[in-house]
């Protein structure tokens, strides 16, 4: 038992539960480290989620402005896709750049991994005649996907009508009640 200190005298033992033991800061520190690498993890999936939402943004608005412009201009425009860029054609027939044809490229997605492909192909096109559908009217299919395109992630297809719709779903979605199934 310990003896109460004289008045006058100084404790010059060491000072009992003051601060933290090398175990719990260990521990503290494990926990944090563990949280950094879940947040980082969950991170780098909403950025690639965000990344392939954008990029059909991006590819929904690039085959709504190539609709609207044949309608427009009471001609038909035809889009070309070829890996990230998407080049939308005024003058379809004729090259771009050529004999004075009016062409629009977009790029998007360049240095992400992302990909458009065109009916499973990796260059093709479609055309949009000048009431606004599509020339063949059997409808195409084009998907973004990345390296990393899982169940996880929300892969990206636009689903274009023949007559001239454009619509946006996921292709991993199962639930057929769900507004981004892809039917």
């Amino acid at each position: 038992m310990l003896k109460p200190l004289r008045p006058g005298c100084r404790h010059s033992g060491p000072a009992h539960g003051a601060g933290f033991s090398l175990i719990e800061l260990c521990v503290a520190l494990a926990v944090v480290v563990i949280g950094a690498t879940w947040a980082l993890t969950t991170l780098s999936d909403v950025l690639s989620n965000n990344r392939l939402r954008s990029a059909g943004q991006q590819m929904y608005d690039a085959l709504q402005l190539a609709r609207s412009e044949a309608v427009k201009r009471n001609a038909s425009v035809a889009v070309s896709v070829s890996g990230v860029s998407v080049s939308i054609n005024y003058t379809p027939g004729v090259a771009c750049g050529r004999n004075g044809a009016s062409c629009q490229t977009l790029t998007f997605g360049a240095g992400t991994g992302l990909q458009v492909q065109l009916d499973n192909a990796a260059s093709a096109a479609l055309q949009f005649d000048s009431r606004g559908e599509m020339a063949d009217l059997s409808g195409h299919t084009v998907d973004i996907v990345n390296n990393r395109c899982a169940a996880e992630q929300s892969c990206v297809r636009l689903l274009v009508r023949g007559g001239g719709t454009v619509r946006v779903c996921n292709p991993a979605q199962a639930d057929t009640n769900a507004s981004n199934y892809c039917a």
